[in-house]
This record gives structure tokens, C-alpha cells and sequence, in this order.
């Protein structure tokens, strides 16, 4: 799922009790006897964790902080990693508690064994607290999940006290004495009691919905809170703050499950509080991520079923996001804006919400299980008949990925095929182009599908018949490139996820100062890549401390890069300009300028138009010989000969500079 806008502030989330939790299915529960099981479906686990996946889901960017003990904790944070959500641990003595998750087929109830939270000692906490409190002013700590052994609530308070003290904005996700004693601190940034934890703070049951309002609203005037939203169950969450009351009511679609439920709301809710978003919008996006994340629906194409679904879907669609279903067969089918249909009657629009994948992430599936028109197609399915496909060509110069032109009920669709491992980097592409598209400043080919079969993965975009650009189109380019660079507000250099330039890949872990982050993940990594090839370029750490050092003085603001921006991949469409196969990131807006000297049959007037519009700073042309060493590392790693020779006389330029 992708979020709306940029995300100005950093958010961290804090799981003092991780769990690797275990799903499995068995016929039936009972005692003594053998239950046979499924293969077990292992998930990360724990409070602040799912909060912080919530937010990576939606498109954000959270740094989850929590212990890992033993290969239960490796495992915990190798499925984050896979999720590419960043992660903060310390190590801990004892082993990462493991949860079982039971679902009996012959009853439909659900069992969930829930071990003790592994004890902390007092020097792991100690360590977990200090990277707590080493967030900047201004940052989100949101702490979600109950107390291991060993923590108390003295521990607890004094570590939110001490980050308020800095400035830190603190989420409390918990409840009991652990939610009332961090209350009574104050100043607490959100906090999310369901009806009956709010009637235990106020120690009076609260039945009427006035009630309610006014205890929320009392945990609010009295300072203890900024924000109070509850969680009302079906009748969605009641939302306060010292302006203003809201409630957001969901449709009202039978619930299999709420497991997961509250974290996803608060990660959702935290996102919208990032952005300085208002009371309504936070409340609407929890409650709408809730709902994605209860109502995992499973029904038969049955005209009684879809009432409730399209309100379900038209109440998604408001908040962003869009449904999927599954079949009685299995398979799972997503639903454009305020429609229901099966894959045969699916449109234009339809088609282009499915190719998203936004349902299915929100339900916790991988796009390798979205069924896609091009995925009957390939196999034939009684759906879409041959017929329907006008024109299928083999497109030459496929050097990675197979490719084709299609035109389908009428639409021109450019297609890319490979291994189903290649999934991961088809769905990184998707995300790139999906990102560029969000700025809404330059071309790029829409995203229509994504997925994978038994055998292979693929990814649909929209085919643009191109040709290359004139003087007056890349002066457009150009333009439009320096409104790229200045959209959206992102404090840090990096991207939620690392992705590759060409066929090498390009690490992206966040980082504030921009002479370490490209030292390190650009110039140094590309040293490494060439050295397990065999070429040596001479004393790594030496050359990364140098090219640290000549970038020490020049701190810009991050802007999203194409970053790979040669003639290759850009060109001039049917309506304008237009640029592919990106290697985004956030980082220094002088790279993508710095790679036009590269090729001299990338027209001048890009830089002409992008100067119009942003003039570069001084000292521009000094550093484009270190910003072009990244690219020629790269060419030489690729392809060898030549361009061996030509980066190693740019790094000897540079390092006599």
C-alpha cells in the first residue's frame, strides 16, 4: 500500500516483548492423541513491531527497536528484514518468546497460545532505552506491547519521561496500570484505549456514547494526552483533541478476526500523525486500516454476499486503499473503486487498482497470489480467450528480463517475464515507478500488474511507443526533473527499501548525513561488489574515509532521484517526455545531473531546462567527478574491459582532487 504525500517526520516504534509468532491448521482440537498439522507460517510478532509493519505497508518508513535472543530472535528479525522493515535490536540473553496461532477447519475457532515475554536484564534494557532516547527532537516513539520480565513500570516511565524531556513525541499503545501510570507523565502524543480500557481508567463503566466522549475528552483536557482515539469495535473509533471530537463508523461486514487489528490502527494512525495530519484524517485512516486488516473475507460469487462488500470497498476506497476477495477455489481477486466484479468483467480502472496490490498487502498476502488478467492469459484460462489479445510481439533487446507488446481489449501493455524469483525485483520497480508517479512531476509508464505463477513472475506496464528526445522536449525534461528533486519534505537520505541500478544491487538503509550515506551504500559498496570480482581498486576504507571527507562540508536536501538517469531511460512519448527503469532513492539531487557529461547522446538542453527552474549550487562541478565514479564502478562491474580502465582513471582523478 502507498502512502499519500511524504512522511516529514521519523518514526520509531519500541517492543519491549517480540514474538515469533507460528500459525498452523488442524482438522480438530482434542485431548491426548496426535493433531496433525499444516507446515507451520511463521510472522513477526509483538506490539511496536506490527505497528511498525503497518507503517511500512502503508508506504511509510518506521525503525522498529526491540531484543532478539537466540534463533528464535535471528528469525524474528530475518522475516522484518523481508519486509523491508528497518530494525534497531540489541541482543538479548534469553531466546525470542514463540507464540502458536491454531486454527481448527472443523469448527472455524481459533486457538492462540501466548508464552511469557523472554526477561530483560537490566543492562539490555538500559541499551534499549538509550537508543530510544537517541532520537532527534521532534521524532514519534510509538511503545506498543506489554512488560516482559524484568521491566517494570518504573523503567517504563522514566524512559518516556526522558524522552518527552528531549522532545520526543511518545505513543503509548498498552493498557492497565502500564497505560494509567504513563498517562499520569502527561503530554502523551496518543493513546488508543478500546471502550472497556477507558472505562477501567476512569474506573466507571461507560455504556452511552456521551460517556464515552466525555471520558476521552477528560483524558484530554486534564493534559494527559493531546490525542484520545477509542476503539469502539464494529462501530469503528471515537477520536478527540482539545479542538475537536470525531467518529468514524466502518460498514458493517462480518468480521473473521481482529487479530492484528489494534497495531495496524495505531501504525496507520501514527503515519497520519507524522504528516501533521488532522484529527479526522488520523481517525479515518485508522479505522480504514483496521477494517483491512479484520475483514479478511472469503466468500462464494454469490449475489447475497456483495451489499456488504461494496460498502466494505467504497468505505476502503475513501481512505485510499482497495479490497481483494477470495474465492471459493482460492484464489484472490482485487476490486477497483465502488465495484464488484469477477476477473471477466473487470476494467480500466479496475485493472489498474488490482495492479497496485494495495488489498492484498493490506491482507498480509504477497502479490505473488494476485490473479491478473495476463496471468490467465499465460495460462490459458477460459476467462480470456485468444480473441481478446490483438497483437502479441516479442520486443528485441531483452538483455535482463523477457519482453512483449501486447494490445488487449484495446489497451497497449508492455510486459516483462522472468524466474519467479525475480518477483522481489518486479515488485521493487512497481514501487519505484508507483513513488515517481505520486509527485505528479514527471511521465512515467503506469504500473498495471504485478504477480507470479508456479514458474514465472511478471510485470505489466503501460506501453509507451518512444523515440528519442528533441531540443524542446528535454528542455521540458529538464524542467521537470527539478520538480521532482523539490517535492516532499524527507529529512533523511535512503530508501525504505534497497533495489538495484541495472543488475547490481543498491543498498538503501536510512541515514542523515549525506557524505557517509554515499561513501558508504555507493562508492564503498561498489568497491566491495568489484572486489569479490577480482578487481582491486586499491584500500577500500581508505577511499570511502576520503570520499567521506571531500562530501563532509556539503549537507543537501534530500530529493527523490531517478538514479540511473542515462539515454537509456528516458525518452519521448506520445504526450511529452517521459523516464523508466529508475533506481530511486533520496539523496543528492546533483547525481541524476551529474550522469548527463556520461553520454553524449543525451541532448544538452536537459540541463538547460532544469537550471530554468533550479539552478544548481556552487561547487556543482566539483563534485560531479565523485558522483560519476558510481556509475563507471558500476559500468565496470557489468561489463569489464574498457570501462575498467575508464573508472579507474575517475578514481584516480578524484583522489587527486
Amino acid at each position: 500500500m502507498a502512502k499519500k504525500g511524504g512522511d516529514m517526520t521519523a518514526i520509531f516504534t519500541l517492543t519491549l516483548a517480540p514474538s515469533l509468532d507460528s500459525a498452523t491448521v488442524t482438522a480438530q482440537i482434542y485431548p491426548e492423541g496426535k493433531l496433525r498439522c499444516t507446515s507451520p507460517i511463521f510472522e513477526p510478532g509483538g506490539g511496536g513491531i506490527n505497528v511498525a509493519r503497518a507503517i511500512v505497508h502503508l508506504g511509510g518508513h518506521a525503525t522498529a527497536i526491540f531484543p532478539v535472543g537466540g534463533a528464535t530472535g535471528q528469525h524474528l528479525r530475518d522475516l522484518l528484514l523481508e519486509e523491508r522493515v528497518t530494525v534497531d535490536t540489541v541482543e538479548a540473553k534469553d531466546w525470542t518468546r514463540q507464540n502458536l496461532h491454531v486454527h481448527t477447519e472443523s469448527t472455524g475457532e481459533q486457538y492462540r497460545f501466548v508464552m511469557p515475554g523472554a526477561a530483560l536484564t537490566d543492562n539490555e534494557f538500559l541499551q534499549l532505552e538509550q537508543k530510544a532516547l537517541a532520537l532527534h527532537r521532534g521524532d514519534i516513539l510509538a511503545i506498543s506491547g506489554s512488560l516482559p520480565p524484568g521491566v517494570d513500570l518504573n523503567k517504563l516511565c522514566r524512559l518516556v519521561k526522558t524522552a518527552q524531556e528531549k522532545g520526543i513525541r511518545c505513543i503509548v499503545d498498552s493498557s492497565g496500570e502500564a497505560l494509567k501510570a504513563t498517562l499520569a507523565l502527561g503530554n502523551l502524543e496518543l493513546v488508543k484505549p478500546n471502550q472497556k480500557e477507558l472505562s477501567a481508567l476512569v474506573q466507571r463503566e461507560l455504556t452511552q456514547p456521551d460517556d464515552v466522549r466525555a471520558a476521552a475528552q477528560h483524558l484530554v483536557d486534564s493534559g494527559q494526552a493531546k490525542r484520545v482515539v477509542v476503539s469502539l469495535g464494529p462501530q469503528g473509533a471515537l477520536a478527540v483533541d482539545a479542538r475537536e471530537c470525531v467518529h468514524v463508523v466502518p460498514p458493517p461486514v462480518k468480521s473473521q478476526s481482529t487479530v492484528g487489528a489494534g497495531d495496524s490502527m495505531v501504525g496507520a494512525m501514527t503515519l497520519k500523525l507524522a504528516e501533521n495530519a488532522p484529527l479526522l484524517d488520523i481517525d479515518n485512516n485508522g479505522v480504514t486500516m483496521s477494517d483491512v486488516e479484520r475483514y479478511v473475507i472469503t466468500v462464494q460469487f454469490e449475489e447475497q454476499s456483495l451489499t456488504d462488500i461494496n460498502e466494505l470497498n467504497n468505505q476502503l476506497t475513501r481512505g485510499g486503499f482497495s479490497l481483494t476477495l477470495t474465492d471459493d477455489q482460492g484464489k484472490i481477486h482485487e476490486l477497483g473503486p465502488g465495484s464488484f466484479g469477477l476477473i471477466s468483467t473487470l476494467d480500466e480502472q479496475e485493472v489498474e487498482a488490482l495492479a497496485r496490490g494495495l488489498g492484498a498487502v493490506a491482507l498480509g498476502a504477497e502479490p505473488a497470489v494476485i490473479v491478473t488478467r495476463w496471468e490467465v492469459w499465460q495460462k490459458q484460462n477460459e476467462q480470456l480467450g485468444e480473441a481478446d489479445i490483438e497483437q502479441r510481439t516479442e520486443l528485441p533487446g531483452g538483455e535482463i528480463h523477457a519482453a512483449w507488446h501486447i494490445r488487449y481489449a484495446g489497451h497497449e501493455i508492455f510486459v516483462k517475464c522472468d524466474e519467479r524469483e525475480m518477483l522481489p525485483i518486479f515488485t521493487a520497480e512497481a514501487d519505484q515507478l508507483e513513488l515517481l508517479s505520486r509527485s505528479k512531476t514527471v511521465r512515467v509508464p503506469k504500473v498495471w500488474a504485478l504477480g507470479s505463477d508456479r514458474d514465472y513472475s511478471f510485470l505489466l506496464l503501460e506501453y509507451l511507443p518512444s523515440k528519442p528526445l528533441d531540443a524542446h522536449n528535454a528542455f521540458l525534461l529538464g524542467q521537470q526533473l527539478a520538480r521532482l528533486h523539490q517535492w516532499s519534505d524527507q529529512p533523511q537520505f535512503g530508501l525504505d527499501f534497497d533495489n538495484d541500478l541495472s543488475t547490481t544491487p543498491q543498498p538503501n538503509a536510512w541515514q542523515r548525513r549525506w557524505s557517509t550515506f554515499f561513501a558508504e551504500q555507493r562508492i564503498g559498496w561498489q568497491l566491495e561488489m568489484a572486489a569479490e570480482k577480482g578487481i582491486d581498486y586499491g584500500d577500500i576504507d581508505l577511499i570511502v574515509d576520503f570520499i567521506q571527507q571531500a562530501l563532509a562540508s556539503h549537507q543537501p536536501q534530500p530529493s527523490l532521484l531517478h538514479g540511473d538517469l542515462w539515454s537509456g531511460n528516458c525518452a519521448l512519448g506520445p504526450d511529452g517526455p517521459f523516464i523508466y527503469d529508475p533506481a530511486c532513492y533520496w539523496g543528492d539531487r546533483e547525481c541524476d545531473l551529474a550522469m548527463l557529461p556520461l553520454h553524449s547522446d543525451q541532448p544538452p538542453q536537459i540541463y538547460d531546462g532544469y537550471q530554468s527552474v533550479s539552478p544548481l549550487p556552487a561547487g556543482f562541478l566539483d563534485r560531479q567527478p565523485i558522483y560519476q565514479l558510481y556509475t563507471l564502478l558500476n559500468r565496470a562491474i557489468l561489463f569489464g574491459g574498457q570501462h575498467l580502465v575508464t573508472a579507474q582513471k575517475a578514481l584516480e582523478k578524484v583522489l587527486a582532487a
